[in-house]
């Protein structure tokens, strides 16, 4: 399962979940602003659509239970920060040939990967809910570590061993994309106000 399929398997399921979330949502905000805002709705509505996909292509695919038999969390968990990058550079002669595989290399396109997937989460924290840095990069880190704990875990003891490398850098390089830095310069501080009575 590629990244496309895992993104439209989240959107396969993103329906059945929003319909879960309707009924105390809509109380909620009747409770709350005395009526349902169109913007307000569509933000939370696609903040949670994108945590799905994003929850998605760090658990999926899922392997058969019986390929993770054996597996130990010890061999399934990587304590030195950017170690595949490392690797890419060792034993490698300097020049114009080796940077530019680096260029192209699954090792850095991953670490880039992981900082756009979570650029959103800070953007939605530091717009949308108003929160502060500080905050932000605290609340950022916590799910970072969820994420990473979940690989660990064997998606929380569901399988015998782990089916996926838990990094300690995958909770850096995240927290740091989720802070979203030039989302907060452009949104925060020059985007316009987030309306309170939309409808």
């Amino acid at each position: 399962m590629g990244y496309i399929d895992t993104i439209i398997t989240g959107l396969a399921v993103f329906p059945f979940l929003a319909a879960l979330f309707t009924l105390p949502y809509t109380l909620f905000q009747y409770h709350s602003h005395g009526s349902v805002s169109k913007y307000r709705t569509l933000v939370i509505y696609s903040f949670i659509l994108y945590l799905l996909i994003v929850y998605f292509l760090v658990t999926l695919p899922l392997p058969e239970r019986d390929t993770t038999i054996g597996n130990r969390w010890q061999d399934h968990l990587s304590l030195v920060p950017f170690q595949d990058i490392a690797a890419y550079w060792q034993d490698k002669p300097f020049g114009f040939a080796t940077i530019f595989g680096f260029f192209r290399s699954f090792a850095l396109w991953q670490v880039l990967f992981n900082i756009l997937l979570t650029v959103p989460f800070g953007v939605y924290l530091r717009y949308y809910f108003k929160q502060s840095l500080p905050r932000t990069a605290v609340l950022s880190f916590g799910l970072s570590l969820f994420f990473e704990l979940t690989q660990l875990s064997a998606l929380y003891g569901f399988y015998p061993g782990p089916y996926r490398l838990a990094a300690v850098e995958g909770s850096d390089r995240q927290h740091h994309g989720r802070r979203g830095r030039l989302a907060d310069r452009l949104c925060v501080h020059d985007g316009p106000a987030r309306p309170r009575h939309h409808r």
